[in-house]
């Protein structure tokens, strides 16, 4: 049993064009975007009234062709409209291809990367899925580099819809889970979203119960949203559901709401799936009569709207019930008509599938993903071996090619900054090393010259006892001069003086710096900072300057009040940073 064709289509017309208009409020666009939203919100559920809003943009555009952007703006609501309702405008493609030229501009834009996404729709529409599929692809990655997330959205889920419609279940699932991350669990879409994952689920024996279970919870939030269009599609849905279930009862019930229903429903492609789900319900029922009513009913609706898909599904199943009523010329006209409209569907889906590693590569940016994808192209291409390559499979290889290519330069674009900040990163550690190395010199220097000041007091001292004395006199006069290298050099000040001309060598402008941050230093103080500064032991400052060690506790509690450090900072920390 055939599940109606709006299962893969329908939530194309649900997400809303929000085509960025920031800063233009002249009267001209403000009317353009108030019809423009009406489209939008009326497409589904009444034609009429959006076609004719739909030739009141033709005209503002026409009117207006020094603003290109009006222009492309209503070839896209065209190719949304049309999608919407089944049907198929030869014009509009060359259209479209027409204004890609005229834009074609070195540069990325919105509207360069609209008229892909738009011709991609066009091409869905007229059932040339191979193109349509290369050409979103490419709108996609468009996009993306554009930031614009209602359009990664809807391109996401064209090329759901695309797979679903060559029953690539799997592909199509994917595709529209990665659509739901871009929206949030409050809109209308997210539901719609799970709606067209649900009708997957049915194509499933083992999970087809899941499926209308889960289809029959979203009829409440419908009602609640006031959705008429979608409450529509959603009881045509679960009546599909049903008819393949085996339960023709059921199926009938949810078909005869449907009906009852479609009367506040202008849409020409809903009215089709529901007498098709119609003439399939009375085929089960053995009343080929009414069968062939509905089927004949819904092929006037294909003829009529030119859509080749829909033509499709609806010879098929005139052929077959021909053939129940006995008339074989007619089954096998309409048998053959079949065959020619379902061929150019076939060669899609051959193409689409043997590039689904490319998709792969596109989609993911992990080197991982990429060498899996790497490894699927080969299995494919040895697959085309076997089978004739069409031109169509031939067009989407060049343009997956160049994505790929695309993605690899941003990996090595991205490699070659990594590997820029990481030499930076290097170079700033290796510059505080040797930062490090030298205030290590500086502070053995500093040390090294209070042991050579040492030193020189111990050499004096040696130099005065060095004679032996001989008398008493000289015994005295030695002392005295022992005595008084010692005083002099215990804490004088050209001893001090010294020791500052030297220290300033290794440490220019310490003391300047610490003046600066003490007002009340006395010079006892800043020696004992000096000394703090090279490192020196508070027991040994207090040998060096004659002092009890307590005192040099006492004044170094006092000097982090002076310098307005806090109790638990750090005065050494704060020395050696001066």
């Amino acid at each position: 049993m055939m599940i109606i064709d709006i299962r893969n289509r329908f939530l194309t017309l649900i997400i809303l064009l929000v085509v960025p208009c920031a800063g233009k409020s002249n009267s001209l666009m403000h009317r353009f975007d108030s019809i423009s939203t009406q489209i939008e919100q009326t497409a589904l559920y009444r034609g009429a009234e959006a076609k004719m809003n739909l030739n009141m943009l033709r005209e503002m555009a026409d009117a207006h062709a020094d603003n290109p952007s009006l222009y492309i703006r209503t070839l896209y609501l065209e190719a949304f409209l049309y999608n919407v309702q089944g049907i198929t405008d030869s014009t509009l493609i060359p259209r479209i291809k027409t204004g890609i030229e005229q834009h074609d501009s070195p540069t990325l834009s919105f509207e360069k990367t609209l008229l892909n996404y738009t011709l991609a729709l066009s091409y869905f529409n007229v059932g040339n899925y191979s193109d349509a599929f290369a050409t979103a692809l490419y709108a996609l990655d468009d996009f993306k580099a554009l930031g614009n997330r209602k359009f990664i959205v809807k391109t996401f889920l064209a090329l759901g819809n695309i797979c679903a419609s060559i029953s690539s279940d799997t592909m199509a699932e994917d595709y529209y889970r990665q659509a739901l991350t871009f929206i949030e669990p409050t809109q209308t879409e997210y539901y719609a979203l799970h709606s067209n994952i649900y009708m997957i689920w049915s194509h499933t024996p083992a999970r087809r119960q899941e499926a209308i279970d889960s289809l029959l919870n979203l009829i409440p939030v419908y009602r609640d949203r006031n959705e008429t269009g979608l409450l529509a599609v959603i009881l045509l849905n679960i009546g599909a559901c049903y008819q393949s279930n085996s339960e023709p009862e059921k199926a009938f019930l949810f078909l005869k709401n449907m009906l009852d229903s479609i009367q506040n429903v202008d849409n020409r492609r809903l009215l089709f799936s529901l007498y098709q789900n119609l003439g399939n319900y009375y085929v089960s029922a053995n009343n080929l009569k009414n069968a062939l009513d509905y089927y004949t009913l819904s092929k006037n609706i294909a003829a009529g709207d030119r859509n080749p898909a829909f033509l499709s599904h609806v010879t098929l199943h005139l052929s077959r019930l021909y053939a129940e009523l006995g008339y074989e010329d007619s089954a096998y006209y309409y048998l053959r008509q079949h065959n020619s409209f379902n061929s150019q569907f076939y060669n899609g889906a051959k193409a689409i599938e043997a590039y689904r590693s490319y998709i792969s590569v596109f989609l993911e940016s992990s080197e991982s993903r990429l060498k899996i994808a790497e490894q699927d192209i080969l299995l494919q291409e040895r697959r085309f071996i076997i089978t004739l390559i069409s031109v169509f499979a031939l067009i989407i290889l060049v343009i997956s090619l160049l994505i790929v290519a695309r993605q690899r330069k941003r990996y090595k674009e991205a490699e070659n900054r990594d590997l820029e900040m990481r030499l930076q990163h290097e170079h700033q550690i290796q510059q505080l090393q040797e930062e490090k190395i030298e205030a290590q010199i500086r502070e053995i220097t500093s040390y090294s010259l209070l042991l050579f000041n040492k030193n020189q007091v111990l050499q004096q001292i040696a130099d005065a006892s060095e004679h032996k004395p001989k008398t008493t006199a000289d015994i005295n006069e030695s002392y005295e001069t022992i005595n008084r290298i010692v005083k002099n050099n215990l804490n004088t000040d050209s001893d001090w003086n010294n020791f500052v001309m030297h220290f300033e060598k290794v440490h220019p402008h310490f003391f300047d710096r610490l003046k600066s941050c003490g007002d009340t230093l006395t010079e006892t103080n800043m020696r004992i900072c000096a000394y703090f500064r090279i490192g020196i032991a508070p027991k040994e400052i207090a040998q060096m300057m004659n002092i009890a060690p307590d005192t040099v506790k006492v004044t170094r509690h006092r000097l982090k009040k002076k310098l307005g450090l806090k109790e638990d900072d750090s005065l050494d920390d704060f020395l050696r940073k001066l």
